[in-house]
């Protein structure tokens, strides 16, 4: 089957297909994909997970492959495919890039945990007992891994009998080990992020009276997860899914495309909302005063001090406006991807513009 021809309104005229599949004919000007048509491999299935190591490297997974490029994916080495879903990429502590695969355990069953050392050329795959001390289920929520070989797993614990709680569980992967080492009575988790092996962040939610956990509350740990500070209400009649840890102190919590946006500078005691209309589906930053996000249609924000205030500093047009962005991340002030929907979008010039790296339909019109 053909692949569809996307054409923008200066490029309306006849056009016919040549005997090269891989290339199309408008009028008698030969034209080639304006994205490498061999990145379909990664996109049969809608799950990028994306990231820059440098300021010229893209790594991330899609379709059960690793894979990375240093020249907008002209070429690109990919590594798996894995058979479960990769769900985290990280850049450990000795530079190393380690990818990790993860099924779920759920309700007494196994955990199985992957780990790649070579970007998906080779996987070590290890099978952990269920978690939990046998009262009530547990489920997996998340894991983090803050080195190649120790991280944290989110479960939560319920029970017909009494309220949930939320567990947090230190994981080993060399020693096959899921321990317990803190738990959060009557709250049901939604997040989890740790800054380092010490200091994390938990987001929840409360079964409260007449309000079914309509709300939003946020803790956290500074030793590892062993002890969470008494949850504090962030929001009482919303249930509020999306967060950034900025820093030690700095948390951002807020409803994806909605101009709701909530902003603590002292670990959560107290929150101001943000009067600007953001509208934001993620959001990522640099450091404690420089970010930057990305709304559902394509709106690039920049903030200087540290999430109070956005400016618009660029917009995205998909070729046949596929609209549906939810991930954004820069790694300098200069450079940064966005992804959503099977498509992949870089900046060279801090959000101005963009260039597309991949894309559902091959032949696009584009920078």
């Amino acid at each position: 089957m053909r692949r569809p021809l996307l054409l923008s309104a200066l490029t309306m005229v006849a056009c016919f297909s040549c005997g090269d599949p891989d290339t199309s004919m408008i009028g008698q000007l030969l034209i080639a994909p304006a994205v490498n048509p061999e990145v379909g491999i990664l996109i049969e299935v809608n799950n990028l997970n994306v990231t820059m190591t440098d300021e010229t490297t893209v790594l991330g997974t899609g379709n059960g492959y690793v894979f990375e490029t240093n020249n907008d994916f002209q070429t690109f080495q990919i590594g798996g495919p894995y058979s479960n879903d990769l769900t985290n990429i990280a850049l450990m502590t000795d530079d190393v890039i380690v990818s990790y695969a993860i099924a779920y355990g759920s309700y007494g069953n196994p955990l199985t945990i992957a780990r790649t050392p070579n970007k998906g050329g080779s996987w070590q795959e290890e099978l952990f007992p269920p978690i939990g001390d046998g009262m009530g289920s547990y489920e997996t929520l998340k894991i983090q891994f803050t080195s190649a070989n120790e991280g944290f797993l989110l479960a939560i614990n319920s029970s017909y009998s009494t309220p949930s709680n939320a567990v947090v569980f230190k994981v080993n992967f060399d020693q096959v080990e899921a321990e317990e080492v803190g738990r959060i009575t009557g709250f049901v988790p939604a997040e989890m992020k740790f800054l380092d092996a010490n200091v994390g962040y938990m987001l929840l939610h409360s079964y409260l009276l007449n309000n079914n956990l309509q709300n939003t509350f946020i803790s956290k740990t500074e030793n590892g997860g062993v002890t969470w500070s008494t949850p504090t209400v962030v929001s009482p009649t919303t249930r509020l899914l999306l967060w950034e840890v900025i820093g030690a102190t700095q948390v951002m919590i807020y409803e994806a495309n909605s101009s709701l946006t909530y902003l603590s500078t002292n670990s959560g005691s107290s929150w101001t909302q943000v009067s600007d209309d953001i509208h934001m589906t993620d959001a990522t930053f640099l450091d404690t005063a420089t970010g930057y996000s990305i709304s559902l249609n394509g709106t690039i924000l920049k903030t200087i001090n540290g999430g109070a205030t956005w400016n618009e500093v660029g917009f995205i047009v998909p070729p046949n406006y596929l609209n549906d962005f939810d991930k954004i991340h820069f790694y300098n002030e200069s450079t940064g991807i966005v992804h959503g929907n099977n498509s992949l979008y870089r900046t060279n010039d801090g959000g101005k513009t963009w260039k597309i790296l991949i894309f559902p339909f091959e032949y696009v019109t584009g920078p």
